[in-house]
């Protein structure tokens, strides 16, 4: 019988709203399921893994980081997931996010947006989030025979009963 990971969710660092930060957050094993119950979803099983960074000054601050999941449902993989982000103050939001099938199909978002990032105390700016004036949509979403069953699982059974199909999309905004 192996033995299970232990799941830890660890953090290093400061987050200040007046000067830099320093933040850093590591998450290992960490189960997911109560997520699921608490956003009040069906039944969800698995783990996250990956890392955030903050970094810089609280007006224009760096977050970039990665997460692995991999889902279970009702006994089920769902398949895996996995994000990264680079977002800086105002050089906008690059994502990278993808649904990969345990069958091989796959979904994949990839792009920039233009959102800026700022965790200064000042109540008078614009807020955490903010349009940046002038910036640049960016978007791709691509899948070529992605099964969506894969996502039953994640929805409640007795509202869908039976999602089939393949989708293929090559778009870009």
């Amino acid at each position: 019988v192996a033995a299970t990971p232990q799941a830890y969710l660890d953090r290093d660092g400061n987050l200040d709203r007046e000067g830099q930060q320093g933040l850093r957050v590591q998450l290992d094993s960490f189960p997911v399921g109560w997520l699921a119950d608490v956003a009040g979803q069906p039944p969800v099983d698995g783990e996250i893994n990956g890392s955030l960074a903050l970094s810089g000054a609280a007006a224009s601050p760096r977050l970039t980081g990665g997460l692995d999941v991999a889902l279970e449902s009702r006994g089920k993989a769902v398949g895996r997931t996995r994000a990264k982000l680079d977002w800086a103050g105002q050089r906008g939001m690059s994502i990278d996010l993808g649904l990969f099938h345990p069958k091989g199909d796959s979904l994949r978002l990839t792009g920039r947006l233009p959102l800026a990032l700022s965790l200064a105390a000042d109540n008078s700016g614009p807020g955490l989030v903010s349009r940046i004036p002038d910036g640049e949509l960016k978007l791709d979403v691509r899948a070529q025979e992605f099964r969506l069953d894969l996502l039953e699982p994640l929805l409640d059974p007795v509202t869908v009963k039976s999602l089939r199909g393949r989708l293929n999309v090559d778009a870009r905004a």
